[in-house]
């Protein structure tokens, strides 16, 4: 069962991550828009509609690689939001873009370009962080590169711990504490501190069907031994766990989470 889990979970997330179709639709789209409206002074500088083509997709290409290999590597070490890491990374990889921009102009360009780099960094980095939260807003988590795969489901070697698949190798034999919906983020908490992935809450409850643990809230999963106390006002529980963080409890899940601690 547990192992069907997995499989089902991972084809799933597999299926979602696999928008390099529609990611380079998105890009394709763009630089057709601009290619014909030429923006920034290119229909003149770049008359011929197929320098514009090239000048945009170079542009594109650098733009948006750059932006999702920074986005996968802010993850694993910056515990922000979503977006903040998102739009760090696009603003970080708007100064690759600007210099890709320089050359293609330089080099694409019929007439002298008068642009400064003052000038074409800033239109790089507006440019950059709209076509990004464009990007993730029509295409969600596939448009990210950290997607759970298949292939990594096959490593886990017990059916005990079928979540250890989708985290990084130094989480993979660490015990799940509790799970935290952060915007379009997990944030795994476990006993050997915490960790971002990108994943669904739901697929995260799933995964942990056999653990003792339970959904408290649309953003909160706690296992047992993530429990310190309970806190009870008038019309509202939250349980603290261990580490201080307070996990609420949602009115429609508070019958289900009374007998859970009954049952412990």
């Amino acid at each position: 069962m547990a192992a069907d889990s997995i499989s089902r979970s991972a084809n799933g997330t597999a299926g979602r991550s696999m928008t390099w179709p529609a990611g380079l639709a998105f890009l394709g789209a763009w630089v057709a828009l601009a290619s014909l409206s030429g923006p920034f002074g290119t229909m003149f500088t770049q008359p011929s509609l197929l320098s514009r083509i090239a000048h945009f997709g170079i542009c594109a290409i650098v733009g948006a690689s750059a932006t999702l290999l920074t986005e996968a590597g802010l993850a694993r070490v910056i515990r922000w939001p979503g977006w903040a890491i998102l739009a760090l990374a696009a603003t970080l990889a708007a100064i690759p873009t600007t210099f890709a921009a320089r050359l293609s102009l330089e080099a694409l360009s019929s007439t002298d370009s008068k642009v400064s780099w003052l000038t074409l960094g800033a239109e790089t980095l507006g440019i950059n962080l709209m076509l990004t939260f464009l990007a993730r807003r029509l295409l969600g988590d596939g448009f990210l590169l950290r997607q759970p795969s298949h292939a990594d489901a096959t490593v886990v070697a017990s059916p005990a711990a079928p979540m250890a698949a989708f985290l990084p190798p130094e989480f993979r034999n660490a015990r799940v504490l509790a799970v935290q919906a952060d915007d379009h983020y997990l944030r795994i908490h476990t006993d050997r501190g915490a960790t971002l992935i990108h994943m669904a809450i739901g697929e995260a409850e799933r995964l942990l069907e056999k653990e003792d643990g339970i959904r408290t809230h649309r953003s909160w999963w706690i296992a047992r031994a993530a429990l310190d106390s309970v806190e009870r006002k008038p019309g509202r529980i939250s349980l603290k766990l261990k580490d201080g963080s307070l996990a609420p409890v949602a009115r429609a899940r508070a019958a289900a989470v009374d007998a859970w601690l009954a049952a412990g």
